[in-house]
């Protein structure tokens, strides 16, 4: 089995919320026990949260623990709620396809082309066995090292 350190960083309670930051996750748990939440692979709230409190900021964190109790308890209760989310929801994916459209706009035909070729030749890489890609490393190493020279 695989473990890493996921090492403690700082631990802070408020009056319903345990908020643990570790190394890679963060962990929110109410003292009640009705909701325990464990974020991964989330670096910027993480991050966010985490710089917050080492500058004192305590306020931040109790707000983020306050709305994500709020909203994991009250999404499944009100219908309303729900229609209102779904509808920001929507409008925030229009808002980011549009934002989307316009940088894809902006991309050359070289670019395009080049990031066509840079996706092949990863899929060719991830075809090859172990022995063909440790081959394949030491190759692209030696021409770079070459070039160095």
């Amino acid at each position: 089995m695989l473990t890493f350190r996921n090492t403690k960083l700082k631990e802070v309670e408020f009056d319903a919320y345990k908020v643990t930051f570790r190394r890679f996750t963060m962990e929110v748990e109410t003292k009640s026990g009705n909701l325990k939440l464990r974020t991964m692979g989330m670096l910027y709230p993480n991050s966010f949260l985490y710089h917050a409190l080492e500058q004192g900021d305590e306020k931040i964190v109790h707000w983020f623990c306050n709305g994500v109790y709020q909203f994991v308890t009250l999404i499944t209760q009100d219908n309303g709620l729900v229609q209102d989310v779904h509808k920001a929801f929507a409008k925030y994916y229009k808002r980011m396809e549009k934002k989307a459209e316009s940088i894809a706009k902006e991309i050359t035909p070289d670019e395009d082309k080049l990031n066509e070729e840079v996706v092949k030749a990863n899929i060719e890489v991830a075809k090859m066995t172990k022995a063909e890609r440790k081959a394949h490393k030491e190759a692209i190493r030696e021409v770079l090292t070459n070039e160095e020279e």
